[in-house]
């Protein structure tokens, strides 16, 4: 009964007619007795059913025609916004005439803010003020090599040996560690032997060569050696202002020289070092041979391939710690002037020169008693160490020579060899061998460059001859010493001089 009742309940109105009609011929009076009895034996809420359906099918015919009408109302809307839409469009037409009219008009503003901004991107990106170039790599690394290789398609291999022979016979100052030996082998120097070269070995050979090298090559490189030494180390921005001139010099007669495929970017960029040297100073105090130096003893903390910086890290720690902490480093390292106490000192120097040391000892102190004299061989001003011709562990080194400047005229300067130090009434004095100067200029030996005014006087003033057959002797203060110099083989008669004005850079 319970579920007949729901199965009941559950039929549609139309399905119950339908059922009625399906009947045929019988008596539709005792059909739906039966079915009023079956009615009211239901409870309450089952017996209204059908008044329930038949409400039901009232309501969603009423909703289905409100769906129809809000239909029509959204169908209507979206006219609405069709129109709005065709006059968005026409409002836009509208716009990009406008914004084609007044085009032209700010065409003037936009030029000017872009004027604006590439100014601003010109100082705020400035490669020669925010990007310096390093010389280092510039000039020992790239030009440099790049001009070698074509001298060595010119010279001989008879010019080759000739240069080779006169490499092999300078003498170089202790500090000096590395130097060029052969030019042959030119592609495998490294950058420290190429500034050797061209600082102050390159110029000099190139004139022994003058009979088989051309000219105008020699005259040509000369401009670049002067631009180069003279931005290395300068005391003075004043020495600088003619500079710009020997390198537009040196790069309007390359390409008419090499080859116009020659001229690179790394050429080009060489006039630059003029501008950062006047913004920053000069090119040894910012270049890469300090930091490629301590690279090179990092490099000795690591073995193998694995974990490289773990091991340099762990041994300059291990380094640190293992210093002496006795050892105090100032300022004063660099103001520090005393003779070196070890005994080094060769008697037989002493001993040869012993008449020349007691004539010039009685005429700089008018006093003949030497007995309270002491003797050293090396003497030390900062960081920069001088030997003498007494020093027994001197080799093949030249740190005796040097420029010392004279007590009459600060001015001027004289060339000599360092034969011993001494100490006299607490005085730090240095005999040596005093190299007379020659009349004769370096700079005639080069075809004469017209292009540039003073190129001559400053091809004077870096390379000087001296006699090496005649000399004298003299006293001077260890505080007069000025600087080593480097002294190049000529001939039988004269050796060619040329200061080194800054020596830290090469140790």
């Amino acid at each position: 009964m319970c579920l007949f009742c729901i199965g009941l309940s559950t039929q549609t109105p139309v399905e119950k007619s339908s059922d009625v009609i399906n009947y045929g011929d019988g008596d539709r009076s005792d059909i739906s007795d039966h079915s009023d009895q079956n009615i009211q034996n239901f409870p309450d809420p089952i017996r209204n059913s059908n008044d329930i359906d038949y409400e039901d099918e009232n309501a969603e015919d009423e909703d289905e025609s409100v769906e129809d009408e809000d239909e029509n109302a959204e169908d209507e809307d979206e006219n609405a916004e069709d129109e709005d839409e065709s006059v968005e469009d026409e409002d836009e037409n509208v716009e990009d005439e406008d914004d084609d009219n007044d085009g032209n008009s700010n065409d003037l503003s936009i030029n000017i803010i872009d004027e604006q901004q590439n100014e601003a991107n010109r100082y705020f990106l400035s490669m020669p003020d925010q990007i310096p170039f390093d010389y280092f790599h510039l000039c020992y690394e790239i030009h440099m090599p790049a001009l070698m290789k074509h001298w060595m398609k010119i010279l001989s291999k008879e010019s080759k040996q000739c240069i080779d022979g006169y490499l092999s016979n300078i003498s170089y100052p202790h500090s000096f560690n590395r130097y060029p030996r052969t030019i042959t082998n030119f592609s495998q120097w490294k950058a420290s032997e190429m500034r050797v070269f061209t600082l102050y070995v390159c110029l000099p050979s190139l004139v022994q060569l003058k009979n088989e090298f051309p000219a105008v090559i020699i005259a040509h490189f000369s401009l670049f050696f002067i631009y180069i030494r003279r931005l290395r180390f300068f005391d003075n921005q004043r020495d600088m202002e003619s500079m710009i001139y020997f390198i537009e010099a040196y790069l309007d007669q390359y390409a008419s020289l090499y080859s116009k495929c020659a001229e690179l970017l790394s050429t080009h960029a060489l006039i630059h070092l003029y501008e950062q040297s006047l913004n920053i100073g000069s090119l040894s105090s910012h270049s890469l041979f300090s930091t490629e130096s301590y690279l090179h003893h990092l490099y000795k903390l690591a073995h193998g391939t694995v974990a490289l910086a773990q091991q340099m890290a762990h041994w300059h720690t291990i380094n640190r710690c293992l210093q002496a902490t006795d050892n105090k480093f100032s300022s004063k390292l660099f103001e520090t002037k005393k003779f070196l106490e070890k005994n080094f000192f060769n008697h037989n120097v002493k001993r040869q020169f012993k008449e020349e040391f007691k004539k010039c000892f009685v005429e700089y102190f008018g006093v003949e008693s030497i007995s309270s004299i002491k003797f050293y061989s090396r003497y030390q001003d900062g960081l920069i160490v001088y030997h003498s011709l007494s020093y027994t562990n001197k080799k093949k080194s030249s740190s005796y020579n040097v420029s010392i400047m004279n007590q009459s005229n600060a001015r001027t300067s004289t060339t000599g060899q360092i034969i011993f130090f001494f100490e006299y009434n607490n005085g730090n004095f240095a005999f040596f061998k005093n190299l007379i100067l020659s009349d004769i200029k370096f700079s005639s030996f080069i075809q004469t460059n017209d292009q540039v005014n003073q190129w001559n006087d400053y091809i004077d003033y870096y390379y000087y001859f001296v006699h090496t057959s005649s000399s004298s002797f003299n006293i001077s203060l260890c505080t007069n010493i000025n600087r080593k110099c480097l002294l190049l083989p000529f001939d039988n008669k004269f050796s060619l001089c040329t200061e080194i004005e800054l020596e830290l850079e090469h140790d």
